[in-house]
């Protein structure tokens, strides 16, 4: 199985985030992020209409750059590799259950 076997933490990614951080992200100061951007709440917020009303996911207010979110980005691109066949696995299974429920349910 891909993916097997894998370590997140020895993925170049990973180690490219965490030299970000130790390079970047350790010296960055809140205040300076947004003096320095004004844009910056458009650039790291995002809004989503549900059935229940608007969602307001705003980044802006945590301490990445876009540098940060691509790496972060990098990063789930990976972890989605690795666990891509637990996640199809999963569907499976789930989708066996979908079939056995409803044809418990027609008996």
């Amino acid at each position: 199985m891909e993916g097997c076997g894998r370590r997140l933490r020895d993925d170049p990614s990973y180690k490219a985030l965490q030299e970000h951080y130790q390079t970047v992200g350790s010296k960055i100061h809140m205040r300076k992020l947004f003096e320095e951007d004004e844009k910056r709440f458009e650039k790291f917020s995002l809004s989503l209409a549900t059935s229940d009303g608007e969602l307001l996911l705003d980044y802006s207010k945590n301490i990445v750059t876009e540098e940060t979110m691509k790496l972060l980005f990098d990063l789930v691109g990976v972890l989605c590799s690795i666990l891509s066949p637990f996640c199809c696995i999963f569907s499976c299974v789930q989708y066996a259950a979908i079939i056995f429920t409803g044809y418990n349910i027609e008996d």
